[in-house]
């Protein structure tokens, strides 16, 4: 492989050039938010929806950017970042964050960027061949708040989790919120199907407010699959028929098994094929 290109404000320099500062807020606060995008025979997924969700995100955190930077701009910017690259199918992770200065207090709101790329091997969404294994992670709980439905920099609740999840050769680990109820996974939206109908965290539940989570449940919508946000317990789950987990780069992973109990992938498997013929033959 080449060269890594990245895309910082606009100019395309290589992954090796790239010159930080340490005055960054994103490296020093967290002061930032991204967005996890595929890129697939040449154009990134969902970008409406990634766009949406970067807007209110930027409101919530008072970050501003200027006018030109819009869903066009930066569809626009992940191509040619993908394209110097040689990337047809490609993992894009955009962040924006506040520039430099200030302590925590900022001393101007203004909004960077930089856009990453790394290459994918299949433009389609894989389902995942062998099942995977959830753990719950208790030690910290995602409290309920404007920023817990963000995707921001500050991830160290999921980091710990995760790190925990290997710890007890796990896949992935469940985090609770502040009521006790199931929030997400550590990089996930969680569902489960129960005699047929599929249930998933509500937003107020301090689940992260994913992009694959909206397109999951609009098509359900869209295709006359019941499907429901909620309050979910760790009971639920022992109660499940199936459970998956979803983001936007893989779409959907089938989970095999929670503590002692296994699980099959029958309506997630169907799940994953709707949303590839949704995802290709639609204008994402």
């Amino acid at each position: 492989m080449g060269m890594q290109w990245v895309n910082h404000n606009g100019n395309i320099v290589s992954y090796g050039g790239l010159i930080i500062s340490p005055s960054n807020r994103a490296f020093r606060y967290g002061d930032g938010i991204f967005e996890s995008i595929r890129f697939a025979n040449g154009i990134p997924l969902w970008m409406q929806f990634h766009w949406e969700r970067l807007i209110k995100s930027l409101k919530v955190l008072q970050i501003s950017v200027p006018e030109s930077w819009d869903e066009e701009f930066f569809t626009n910017q992940i191509i040619l970042l993908c394209q110097k690259n040689q990337f047809i199918n490609a993992r894009i992770r955009l962040n924006i964050f506040r520039q430099d200065g200030g302590f925590y207090k900022p001393e101007v709101n203004d909004g960077s960027f930089l856009i990453e790329a790394s290459p994918l091997q299949h433009p389609q969404y894989q389902l995942n061949e062998k099942g995977i294994l959830l753990e719950t992670y208790t030690q910290i709980t995602k409290t309920k708040n404007i920023l817990s439905a963000l995707k921001t920099n500050n991830a160290l609740p999921n980091v710990m989790a995760a790190n925990y999840a290997k710890s007890k050769n796990a896949d992935d680990a469940i985090l609770l919120n502040d009521s006790g109820n199931i929030a997400e996974a550590t990089s996930s939206n969680i569902f489960i199907v129960k005699n047929g109908k599929y249930y998933t965290p509500s937003i107020e539940e301090a689940c992260v407010d994913g992009v694959m989570r909206r397109v999951i449940m609009e098509m359900a919508a869209n295709h006359q699959i019941q499907m429901y946000d909620c309050a979910l317990s760790l009971n639920d789950l022992f109660d499940a028929d199936e459970i998956f987990l979803t983001k936007a780069i893989c779409g959907m992973k089938w989970v095999l098994g929670f503590k002692e109990k296994r699980y099959y992938h029958q309506n997630s498997g169907k799940l994953m094929s709707l949303l590839n013929s949704v995802t290709f033959t639609e204008d994402v």
